[in-house]
């Protein structure tokens, strides 16, 4: 890792928090919509589809279109309060202690999730991130209209990390990035330093042939 990354990237889902956002919103949003019975049927719907979606694209917008019909102001309250309720419990101290020294050492963090601001924006307030990088939700007249703009997965990461160091004329060796999952190896790779969070085996193979730090 650079002595002080200039840029700090990192995925959101099983790195910064120790859980799966989309999963968890979904949960709070129909519990406070008494429609909590629906959530069974929904997951099993998603994950399905997951299975045969390998770049998650078509996964994330149908996950999306669940809150077709919400006025986009209560749902990014019903997130916001979400994750403030949430959060203790929520975020990775390893990884966070990490962001809070890049900070120091005069560097920026970027948050990048595919899933939507309504959530991801507050947790990047909350954990001082400069920028997030999320899935957006298509707004019109003040109502959600179940569409996003581009989903911020697979190599939708890589990119816009590769646009924001360009646009910051930082080099990619000055920068470092945060993953849990194989689909997070093409983000780790882009940088100088790449660091795998989490037990998952093919991810600690990794580190071991790259080189790379490991977090619990």
């Amino acid at each position: 890792m650079p002595a002080s990354p200039a840029v700090a990237f990192v995925d959101v889902d099983d790195t910064l928090v120790q859980a799966n956002t989309m999963a968890l919103f979904l949960r709070h949003y129909l519990r406070e919509r008494g429609r909590e019975h629906e959530l069974a049927d929904r997951v099993a719907h998603l994950l399905a589809l997951d299975a045969v979606d390998p770049t998650r694209t078509r996964t994330n917008r149908e996950y999306h279109r669940q809150f077709a019909g919400e006025g986009y102001a209560g749902l990014r309250a019903l997130g916001r309060d979400w994750l403030h309720a949430a959060l203790p419990g929520l975020v990775r101290a390893s990884v966070v202690a990490e962001l809070d020294a890049v900070r120091r050492g005069g560097g920026r963090v970027v948050l990048l999730s595919g899933s939507c601001e309504v959530v991801v924006e507050p947790l990047g307030e909350a954990v001082g991130a400069d920028r997030v990088e999320c899935t957006r939700l298509v707004v019109a007249d003040g109502t959600v209209t179940g569409e996003v703009e581009v989903p911020v997965v697979d190599t939708v990461k890589v990119d816009r990390a590769a646009a924001l160091l360009d646009a910051w004329g930082v080099a990619a060796s000055d920068a470092v990035a945060y993953g849990d999952h194989p689909s997070d190896l093409p983000l780790l790779a882009l940088v100088g330093a790449g660091v795998v969070v989490g037990p998952d085996p093919r991810m600690a193979d990794e580190a071991g042939a790259r080189g790379w730090r490991t977090l619990p």
